[in-house]
């Protein structure tokens, strides 16, 4: 069966039904009810709040992992960003202290982050979910909107 996973960003965003009457936001678990979904697929929910915050960039690896870099520093600081993995069920902090991360890639069995001035390679070697790699693959970028 195939299937389409949810990342539980902001659930309006993904298409309440029109008629759909709300007082306000719904749970991840209530927005999952409105979706009108193909048949031979399903839907289902990876990722919401807490585990979640700030998204502004993710990706899926070679392996169906989820990698999402979040800007909780954006935009007073100081250098709080980090990449989530998501894996299995299980949210796991894979690097933290990046400051404002805006994009994610996967690379090389890691991901590639761009944070400005910098583009960082991460990757975990020893398995344990968290990146213990942390490579500085070019800089120069000029920092600010």
């Amino acid at each position: 069966m195939n299937f389409i996973r949810l990342l539980a960003v902001a659930p309006l965003l993904f298409g309440l039904a029109a008629s759909q009457e709300t007082s306000g936001p719904l749970s991840p678990k209530e927005a999952l009810k409105t979706f009108t979904v193909a048949k031979g697929f399903r839907i289902e929910l990876v990722a919401a709040e807490p585990d979640l915050l700030d998204p502004v960039a993710m990706a899926f690896d070679e392996d169906g992992r989820i990698y999402v870099a979040e800007m909780i520093d954006y935009p007073l600081g100081p250098p709080a960003g980090r990449i989530m993995r998501f894996e299995d069920g299980r949210a796991t902090v894979f690097a933290e202290k990046i400051p404002y991360p805006t994009g994610v890639m996967p690379w090389r069995g890691g991901v590639l982050v761009t944070a400005a001035p910098d583009i960082l390679f991460l990757k975990d070697t020893d398995g344990d979910g968290k990146a213990d790699v942390r490579e500085v693959v070019f800089t120069g970028f000029v920092e600010g909107n």
